[in-house]
């Protein structure tokens, strides 16, 4: 079965099963995992199976949800993937065996950084944000977990 881990600063806070019904996150207390953090929504995200794959979803938050640093409304998660909110992290265990967990690194993708020889921290990406980005053109956004910044292409 699989297992969501919420972290913060590296210290493990809870541990819940994903089952047949969603895993609800968010500063509200009742929710299955309490993000206690004024930059978390009280309903912010939830994780759960749909046909089969293991999805997070964000409901509408004000300060978003992180997947492997990229901010999404909805993705599949993987083995090994970091949901962030706010300053905590949920690790996810798709397999539910915790020895069978991808190194860090290990079979995620990230838009920037090696081996894609992009730097988010690159003078030209830093300057390339705009709220009027136009359809094709790059946008950078700052990650509030970490201050790296993301690159979007609007369509």
């Amino acid at each position: 079965m699989a297992k969501l881990s919420l972290m913060f600063e590296e210290k493990m806070v809870k541990v819940v099963p994903v089952g047949s019904r969603p895993v609800r996150i968010g500063r509200s207390p009742d929710n299955d995992l309490v993000v206690d953090n004024l930059a978390v929504s009280n309903d912010h995200a939830r994780v759960y199976f749909d046909s089969g794959r293991l999805v997070v979803e964000d409901r509408g938050s004000l300060n978003g949800t992180f997947v492997n640093d990229l901010r999404v409304e909805r993705a599949t998660l993987h083995d090994g993937d970091s949901i962030w909110i706010g300053k905590h992290h949920i690790k996810v265990d798709a397999t539910g065996d915790a020895s069978a967990r991808a190194a860090p690194g290990g079979s995620s993708e990230r838009l920037f950084g090696p081996p894609f020889g992009i730097s988010a921290r690159a003078p030209t990406i830093r300057n390339a944000a705009s709220p009027t980005a136009k359809p094709g053109q790059f946008a950078a956004h700052r990650l509030p977990h970490e201050g790296w910044q993301n690159l979007s292409v609007y369509r």
